[in-house]
């Protein structure tokens, strides 16, 4: 018996150096939005999971992450009916960690404070997070935070409100780009906002807006941060939003559009017109141009690069090649993720007011809700239904090890989802790879199975 598991380990260490191959059950897609009248819910296979009451009528779930078993929603929730002011938050597995905390009266009513020696420094009071990562064991996530200052002969204390891009880290704030103030006018010298955030090799990147001021002639410029460093996209000549980044190796990949014009068309009336736009390390390529259009998502897999958006209906364009996607005629996608050449978009009708998603084109209802929407989306791998059989003579870039208590893998390419399973074919671990050399804690001795896309190896602790 002993020779015969030798045998068996053996063969099964031999192994790490093909590629496995086995019958997986379906991917796991996680899909975070709202779920009409203003509720913040996330779906994990179309299972409907609410994180808000849906008392507060204001409340939005706008980007999703899934880091192992754990599962990471961030946007935002009203704690002010009355100004509509909301509060940046995330939640982790369905509990709520705020980001900021308004404010509070001596009573705890929101919304009002009080001059201290006849000073009234700004105040967060309206701030929502837009996007979520977690890279290793770190929770970053970016968005906005409005505050307000009150001037001794102003009969509104909320009239000047200043924008800034935020930025927090397990829950400790930053700033990526600083409100400078108020001028006489009561106009903000500043206003900008981080729409997207992406780890990659320990740098924390983020893509946004910034603008001079919030008069009505102020462009915003497309913007994107390393580790707080500002790089402008564009030159402030015209509106540009910059909504999604992402990073693969060196490669720094930015989607969003410039407003070009407005004119008046065919029956008379004044149209915008937008060029959709992809920024690869700051140079740009024009994916289309219209009236109805926007560019909201990018991701990449392998040497292919894909981004989500909408011509009048839901497309995404892989490499430049636009694909139109089975929808209703007004359909906006908000977020992109491909897993093993599968496409997944989330989204929502407006001609029905439905959320959806589309995997390979094919829409899936999420919610028959009126004003329900999709967001986010975040997908994870299959588990295997067992033991893999090894196919012979096929080369593979990833190694494992187990060393000091942890299992390291290299070879991964970043950017790209990779997933630990145990032996018996249950995942215990997935994430997108920061860097090609990954590690992660293991707590018991057994055999690990390392996936990503088509290349697998095997290993023992």
């Amino acid at each position: 018996m002993k020779k015969n598991l030798t045998l068996i380990l053996s063969l099964i260490i031999a192994g790490t150096m093909c590629a496995p191959l086995w019958a997986q059950t379906e991917p796991t897609v996680y899909v975070c939005g709202i779920d009409g009248n203003g509720k913040a819910v996330y779906w994990k296979n179309g299972t409907v999971f609410p994180l808000t009451d849906g008392t507060t009528r204001n409340a939005l779930a706008g980007s999703i992450f899934v880091d192992g078993n754990d599962v990471y929603v961030a946007g935002h929730e009203a704690y002010d009916q009355e100004h509509g002011w909301t509060q940046a938050k995330y939640w982790k597995n369905g509990e709520a960690i705020p980001l900021t905390y308004g404010v509070y009266d001596y009573y705890g009513n929101p919304g009002i404070y009080y001059f201290y020696n006849g000073v009234a420094p700004p105040f967060s009071v309206n701030s929502g997070a837009t996007s979520i990562f977690v890279d290793n064991g770190n929770v970053y996530a970016v968005g906005w935070q409005y505050s307000v200052k009150r001037y001794p002969d102003s009969d509104s204390y909320y009239a000047y409100l200043s924008r800034s891009a935020s930025i927090w880290t397990n829950g400790l704030p930053g700033t990526l780009a600083y409100s400078r103030g108020f001028d006489v006018t009561g106009y903000i010298l500043s206003d900008s906002q981080a729409n997207s955030i992406f780890v990659s090799n320990g740098d924390v990147y983020a893509a946004g807006i910034v603008a001079p001021s919030s008069a009505a002639d102020a462009n915003f410029t497309a913007t994107y941060w390393k580790n707080g460093v500002q790089t402008n996209l564009t030159d402030g000549t015209k509106n540009a939003i910059a909504n999604s980044i992402y990073v693969s190796g060196n490669d720094v990949y930015v989607a969003g559009y410039v407003r070009d014009s407005t004119k008046m068309n065919q029956y008379g009336l004044w149209v915008t017109y937008y060029t959709l736009k992809l920024w690869k390390n700051g140079i740009a390529t024009d994916l289309g141009s219209g009236a109805s259009c926007e560019a909201t998502s990018v991701f990449v897999s392998g040497n292919d690069v894909y981004v989500a958006g909408y011509m009048s209906k839901a497309c995404y364009w892989k490499n430049g090649q636009r694909t139109d996607v089975i929808s209703s005629f007004y359909s906006r996608p908000s977020a992109i993720y491909v897993l093993d050449g599968d496409v997944y978009m989330a989204g929502y009708s407006l001609s029905s007011s439905i959320a959806v998603y589309w995997k390979n084109g094919q829409e899936v209802v999420l919610s028959n809700k009126t004003g329900s929407a999709a967001y986010g989306i975040f997908v994870t791998p299959g588990s295997p239904t067992g033991i893999p059989t090894v196919e012979t003579g096929r080369a593979l870039s990833l190694h494992a090890w187990v060393e000091n208590g942890a299992l390291h893998v290299s070879g991964l390419t970043a950017g790209e989802t990779w997933s630990v399973y145990n032996v018996a074919g249950v995942r215990i671990y997935t994430n997108i790879a920061g860097a090609n050399l990954q590690s992660v804690p293991i707590q018991s001795h057994g055999i690990y199975i390392v996936k990503q896309g088509n290349n697998a190896v095997k290993t023992i602790y």
